[in-house]
This record gives structure tokens, sequence and C-alpha cells, in this order.
């Protein structure tokens, strides 16, 4: 029998194995089209796939505006301010963590301490932050180029209670602050401040009443604090506020006798002593109102409760229900003017 001819019917088998031969084909020269040449030397290079990047811890912020102070008390100096969401790097902290010594970062100068409460996100740091003050103990080591070894009395506040001047003294330095030191109002003499049986340690405070120095009248004055140990800075020792009497002050016309002197007697119905000038007007009452004599800037100069005569020689043989004499000063806030009057 003759082989079959390549190319007529029939050759290769069945129509089915025809088929099968004619898919394999194709499937070569598609495979053939998708390769991608490699050339001598070279190698092609691995599919890259992106980087992962692990997630960068977060730095405390701040929830609310809060300052930064001198030392871990809400009655301490402010020393900066902030604003909440503000990031901050956790310094040191008290022994029972509830205040932080922070820096502010991006602000090397911004340092102080802040209640834990205004702080989030250091519940992952909280105890590796070295404790560096107990309560009533020193603040932190000082930063570059600060003194590391000495205190710094500050003059807080200056207010009145009683109508006496009381000054707030602190010391947010690194040392115990022994003293001695002074207060001065407006240049006057110095007042020594004597502590409480002990120094004053870092972050200490005292309110201490001023003798003598009573608050007359609505003024501005001008307080200096003192030390002759040395401090880190004198620049807060200084500070000039307005000041006002905090009870009421009250100078009257006693009484008025024109024998064997024509005499004033002024009384002082305040809680503290009184002293400035006060002017005296006698003049004849009305219809005629003759000025009689004035008494300008005379001396005042009356205890708590007490009473100060003023003799006025220039008036002779007055008829005390003709007359009137009147009261007036800029020495106090006087709080009855109904009694500068004589007769009322």
């Amino acid at each position: 029998m003759a082989a079959p001819e390549v190319g007529r019917p029939g050759s290769f088998g069945s129509p089915r194995a025809r088929r099968d031969g004619v898919l394999a084909l194709a499937s070569a020269l598609l495979l053939v089209a998708c390769a991608r040449p490699v050339l001598p030397g070279r190698e092609t290079p691995a599919p890259t796939m992106a980087p992962t990047t692990a997630a960068r811890p977060t730095s405390p912020t701040l929830v609310r505006d809060v300052p930064l102070r001198a030392s871990p008390s809400e009655d301490a100096r402010e020393v900066a301010g902030t604003v909440a969401g503000t990031p901050v790097r956790l310094a040191g902290r008290l022994d029972d963590g509830s205040w932080f010594y922070v820096e502010v970062v991006g602000r090397l100068d911004a340092l102080g301490w802040v209640p834990v409460a205004a702080l989030d996100g250091i519940d992952a740091t909280r105890a590796s932050v070295p404790v560096v003050a107990t309560s009533g103990g020193p603040i932190p080591a000082a930063g570059p180029g600060e003194p590391r070894d000495l205190p710094n009395l500050v003059l807080e506040n200056v207010s009145v209670r009683q109508n006496q001047i009381l000054v707030a003294l602190s010391n947010d330095g690194y040392t115990d602050l022994a003293g001695p030191f002074t207060v001065t109002v407006n240049g006057g003499p110095p007042h020594s401040i004597t502590l409480p049986g002990k120094p004053l340690r870092p972050g200490d405070r005292i309110d201490n009443p001023l003798a003598g120095e009573y608050v007359q009248r609505r003024a501005t004055v001008d307080v200096v604090a003192a030390t002759q140990v040395q401090e880190q800075s004198t620049e807060d020792n200084r500070l000039a506020l307005t000041v006002e009497p905090d009870l009421p002050l009250d100078l009257e016309i006693l009484t008025v006798v024109a024998q064997p002197q024509f005499t004033v007697t002024l009384r002082n119905n305040s809680p503290i002593p009184l002293v400035g000038a006060v002017t005296l007007t006698i003049r004849e009452s009305r219809p005629s109102d003759r000025l009689l004599t004035r008494v300008d800037d005379a001396p005042l100069s009356i205890p708590k409760g007490g009473t100060q005569e003023f003799r006025i020689p220039a008036v002779v043989g007055a008829d005390l229900t003709r007359i009137q004499v009147l009261l007036q000063t800029s020495a106090i806030n006087d709080s009855d003017i109904r009694n500068d009057v004589y007769p009322r």
C-alpha cells in the first residue's frame, strides 16, 4: 500500500489530529511573541516591591493650652506659654508622676513643668522618664550655659491685705536660698525678710507683709527684692504695680474750738495709720462765705484710731456758730466725705 502524500486530504490521520496540531502551533507562536529577549551578560531584573514603612513613634503632646512653670506647682512662675497639640520631649518627672519636666520640640529655650493631666501619649514612655524631683525637692539640672548651683530669688507678686503691702517671693534656682534678703518700696528703707525657720528651697514660695508699708490710696508702687548671695539672675527681682486699699479709709473733723486758740482736731477712723498732708479752709458761714484763712499741706501723721490737733493762730475771736471748716486731702481714698465739713 502506498504512503499518503503530504498536503493531500487525509494526510496526518483524522481531522481531530489535524486540529490538535494547529492548536499546538498557535500556542508556540504566542509564547515566542510574548517572550522578552535576554541580552548576553545581563539578567532580567526581578520585579520590585514597594518598600514598607515601619510606624514611627510619636512625641507626647499637650492636650490644652498650658504654661510651662519654673517648678511643679500651679503657683510657680510661668516661664513659657504653649498651645494644645504642641509636641514635647519628656525630660523628667516628679516621683509620684503628677508633674513632668518637658522640652517643647524644636524650642530648646522652652523647658518647664506641666501637670500630667495636660499631656497625651505618655503611657508608653512614662516608666522610662527619670525622676528628677520629689515634693519640695530640687528641679532638674540646668541646661547648657545655665548656672547649675545657684539660687534665684523671684519677686512673684505685690498685693494688699488689710491695706498693708504683701510681697510674694520664691526661689526658682537650683539650690537653697538661705538669705538674707530685703525688699524696698518706692526707694524707701529696706525691709529684712525673715524666713520661716528654714531656707527657701527650690520651688518654695513665701508671702511676707512689709511692716509700715500701707496703701492709703490707689497708686503705683515700685518694689525691689535683693539678696546678698549670688543668684542666677536679677531680672525678676523688680515689679511696678498699681495697688489700692482693700479696706475703707476715713479721716474726719472731730472738733473745732476757738479758745484759748483756734484748734481743729482730726480723727483717723481707718484700720491703719495715716500719713501725708491735709488742707484746712476756714470761712464765715453763708450768706457771707468770706474766707478767713487756709492752711495748705499741713503734715498729717495719725495712728490707727488716733487724733491730731491743728492750731490756727490766724483765726482770732471767731464765733463758732458763724464759721465753717472744710478738710481736704489727696493722701487717702476717703470713704466718707460728709464728715470732712464742720459743722455737719
